[in-house]
């Protein structure tokens, strides 16, 4: 086996997404080496696979256009900063404490939901630990076990909350009767997943984590061998895990599912909310129409991503629209155009200039969960084909736009 191809396997879990937490969890095995040499060749294997990154980047040819290469090279340089932040600035499992992964409106891996406030913990799954805190008031709310076997997601409605929302859970460690779950072998950490509809109005919930039979955490930042190791093991992250994988998933989707959605749902066996996936690629004069029926759901949401699976901003631009922010006509239906330039319509989708991208739909206790029909019109034909729809005038986008920005400043920020 190449050095490359030992690399990849660090990355390539069948039937799972390359998450970040798998840079934690392999540094957490870097053994000790006392004569590790830290040097000016110490970064060498971090450039090599900047540099095969790059070379994937090149070669990806559903970015060729001048704008969707610049972001194609912009997301690498966001990815180190993302990795690094992954690999090196997590609390140790033993002193644990949450924590959001990245500042989503800004830099984002993955595809992650707009509508969302996501934190993680990291965890060790030989010890006891003790989750409390206060809910706050979002529409779906989920502790998911991160790299666990089997998966585990325990649901706000298995956590015993008073009605004030204080909850109390044990996680690891001897049985108990009640408000435990067992760390299933491989857990790493956890993922909490909190998603509003009125980000104004959103509430966060608090939330604390304990380690019970923990000790003084070791500093591994101060061992020449895990500061080695975190240089190498980022590249191979960044070459694999956020370049390579979701250049594979958006070559097939682009195949698959050009501006239409696939047929199929995803996660529907699971507790986690159900996705569709679909791919726009359009012309500056064109625009896909984007036709959702009524999902009869809680929360649903539809949000643009790049062809690289970074949420593109949405709280300067109009990239996403969810169940309390989108028009509903007057049939029950959502209708959308997604286009670079503003059509006039309230339920726009701004492309931000790119060529292509993915669309991701996400539902939340969904009745009638189905994708969406899409059509592609020019830009002169949005009127004849939204006759019905809301319209938009310029001054009232400004003011669509300022109420996000504010709302993305009190749901994350605040």
């Amino acid at each position: 086996m190449s050095d490359q191809a030992k690399d990849a396997s660090r990355f390539a879990v069948a039937g799972r997404v390359p998450s970040s937490a798998l840079i934690d969890k392999v540094l957490r095995a870097v053994p000790e080496a006392p004569n590790t040499t830290l040097d000016e060749h110490t970064v060498d294997l971090l450039c090599a696979r900047l540099r095969e990154s790059a070379q994937l980047l090149s070669e990806f040819t559903l970015t060729s256009n001048p704008p969707d290469r610049a972001e194609s090279f912009r997301y690498l340089l966001l990815m180190l900063a993302y990795a690094i932040d992954a690999g090196l600035l997590n609390p140790d499992p033993l002193e644990p404490m949450f924590s959001q992964p990245y500042r989503l409106h800004l830099l984002d891996w993955g595809g992650a939901s707009p509508d969302s406030v996501y934190r993680r913990a990291m965890l060790r799954d030989d010890r006891l630990y003790r989750v409390y805190g206060r809910l706050g008031n979002a529409k779906y709310f989920s502790i998911d076990f991160r790299q666990s076997s089997p998966a585990c997601t325990i649901l706000r409605d298995e956590l015993n909350a008073d009605a004030d929302g204080n909850f109390e859970i044990f996680l690891g460690g001897p049985p108990r009767d009640t408000n435990w779950w067992p760390l299933g072998s491989g857990t790493s950490g956890l993922v909490v997943r909190e998603f509003f509809d009125d980000w104004l109005a959103a509430a966060r919930s608090h939330l604390r984590i304990d380690c019970l039979d923990g000790e003084t955490a070791p500093r591994p930042e101060l061992r020449g061998s895990r500061v080695a190791a975190e240089f190498d093991v980022i590249g191979e992250w960044i070459r694999e895990g956020a370049i390579r994988y979701w250049v594979e998933q958006s070559i097939s989707l682009a195949a698959d599912a050009k501006n239409r959605f696939l047929p199929d749902l995803k996660r529907t066996d699971t507790k986690l909310p159900v996705t569709t996936f679909g791919w726009w690629e359009l012309a500056p004069d064109e625009a896909l129409i984007v036709e959702l029926a009524d999902p009869n759901a809680e929360f649903w949401g539809l949000h643009l991503v790049t062809s690289l699976w970074r949420t593109l901003d949405y709280a300067n631009r109009v990239t996403t629209h969810n169940i309390a922010q989108a028009h509903r006509d007057r049939d029950g239906s959502y209708r959308f155009a997604v286009s670079a330039a503003d059509p006039g319509v309230f339920n726009w989708l701004d492309t931000m200039g790119l060529g292509c991208g993915v669309l991701i739909l996400r539902f939340c206790r969904a009745a009638n969960a189905v994708p969406p029909r899409t059509t592609v019109v020019k830009l002169t034909e949005i009127a004849n084909a939204l006759p019905a729809t809301r319209p938009c005038t310029p001054e009232e986008r400004r003011a669509q736009i300022a109420e996000r920005r504010e709302g993305v400043a009190r749901m994350i920020c605040d």
